[in-house]
């Protein structure tokens, strides 16, 4: 998807950092003019963070928790969304998180339902979100070590960043986990009514936080103007 992203957007500059699969995988940038089209960008590949993938190899597939998720949710999944869990999405072990469809207004009876099945819940977040295909909506159960708070706390920690120093922006409720952290978050105008719900019912305000009336990347520019003239 972010290969796709690229491709579809003229001068896409290449992260320093990519952190994809809502925060189970992180990717660090190495310049490299033999490379051609990696992640959609040339000159550049990304080299896997070893020390994050081991800890998400480890508890989401050595502890057997993929499989207890993957029974449980496969009873509910009415494939509306194919293939979105295929191996060849993040090979050679795929994604470590996955996900079903279900009809629109199924997801909320079903989240707790999944939950007390899988039992282990201080070891999975659970959440849904609209799906990309008419009247659908997507459940998704990720090891709780992952999550884009999670990846995000590791960075900021691995490169020494003050937490006052981050700054997060978000579109959907799945990206309502940066709200727990104590990062300024940026709401954009387009945002999803839950993830809008959930940035105003933030239990701590942090300084730099954001809900701006512009959408997608203008919006994540306006946030940083703000974000930065607070600072001074």
């Amino acid at each position: 998807m972010y290969a796709d992203l690229v491709e579809r957007t003229d001068n896409l500059m290449a992260p320093d950092i990519l952190i994809t699969g809502e925060g189970a995988e992180i990717r660090y940038l190495v310049k490299d003019k033999a490379m051609i089209g990696t992640y959609g960008h040339a000159g550049c590949r990304f080299v896997d963070d070893a020390e994050w993938k081991q800890r998400i190899h480890t508890h989401w597939w050595d502890s057997g928790l993929r499989k207890k998720v993957i029974d449980v949710l496969n009873l509910h999944d009415l494939k509306i969304i194919p293939n979105l869990n295929d191996i060849t999405n993040a090979p050679p072990f795929g994604e470590a998180r996955h996900a079903i469809t279900v009809n629109v207004g199924q997801a909320k009876e079903l989240v707790p339902k999944i939950i007390a099945e899988i039992e282990n819940t201080n070891e999975i977040d659970v959440f849904q979100i609209k799906g990309w295909v008419e009247n659908s909506e997507l459940i998704t159960v990720r090891p709780s070590v992952a999550g884009k708070d999670g990846a995000a706390n590791y960075i900021a920690n691995k490169l020494m960043f003050e937490e006052c120093d981050v700054l997060a922006a978000g579109d959907t409720n799945g990206d309502a986990s940066m709200l727990g952290t104590n990062f300024a978050f940026v709401c954009v105008g387009n945002a999803t009514a839950p993830l809008k719900k959930a940035f105003g019912q933030r239990k701590h305000s942090v300084k730099g936080d954001f809900l701006s009336e512009f959408e997608g990347a203008g919006a994540v520019l306006d946030g940083l103007i703000n974000f930065e003239a607070r600072a001074r």
